[in-house]
């Protein structure tokens, strides 16, 4: 009986083992893997949801993190921030790594918004669209 206890324990604490081998393997696999916007440049167009039209000529922030949360000091959350101001027709230009994290757009007068909300149109432009702060 004792045998057949510790052999079930043992098999269990080998599975466990395994299943974390193939968890570290995975995850150095995928962080070895090229990011698909590492080298882009994108320019996205601002858009104002009420009138669908251009936000030009305004101050406009990226920040982005790899999403770990942390209680306690140090944290790796890796932050970066990107400031730029759109053009006359409302592109606002930045690194396309920011497409790979956890990044908030900070417009004036606009909520923040996630990058993931970036949509492309048929032409292939990029495109965000942005709520007003009603006063």
């Amino acid at each position: 009986m004792k045998r057949k206890i510790i052999k079930k324990i043992s098999l269990a604490i080998i599975g466990v083992l395994i299943l974390f081998v193939i968890f570290f393997i995975y995850k150095n696999y995928q962080e070895n893997q090229p990011k698909p916007f590492s080298n882009w440049r994108i320019e996205a167009k601002l858009l104002d949801a009420s009138s669908s039209l251009a936000i030009a000529n305004t101050k406009a922030e990226l920040y982005s993190s790899n999403g770990i949360v942390c209680i306690k000091e140090p944290c790796p959350n890796e932050w970066r921030f990107w400031q730029g101001t759109s053009d006359d027709q409302g592109f606002f230009s930045f690194p396309g790594e920011f497409l790979e994290s956890n990044a908030d757009l900070s417009v004036a007068g606009y909520y923040h918004t996630g990058l993931m909300k970036i949509e492309r149109n048929a032409s292939g432009e990029w495109f965000i669209v942005l709520d007003r702060i009603k006063d």
